[in-house]
């Protein structure tokens, strides 16, 4: 989830750059690609931060993360303990 908001906010970096970049075509539709572009993936940017943020807010309201937080202490402290044996 927290890949999915750094991924975003690479969106929106990507698309601001691509979006600002001026074409070397000569032609009717110099800059119009990039900007589409450059607006297609901020938008898409934006949307992945959002996507990002209601699904750990999801997964707090559902009670997930700490049934995940317990299962990996019981893991730590069994991988502990087999170290110990060993």
């Amino acid at each position: 989830m927290v890949l999915i908001i750094i991924g975003g906010f690479i969106l929106l970096a990507l698309g601001g750059s691509v979006g600002s970049q001026s074409n070397t075509h000569p032609g009717l539709y110099g800059n119009t690609f990039n900007q589409i572009g450059g607006i297609a993936l901020v938008y898409g940017g934006i949307s992945a931060i959002i996507l990002g943020i209601l699904m750990i807010w999801a997964l707090v309201k559902s009670g997930q993360i700490e049934s995940i937080d317990k299962n990996v202490k019981i893991s730590a402290e069994w991988i502990k303990s087999q170290k110990k044996v060993e």
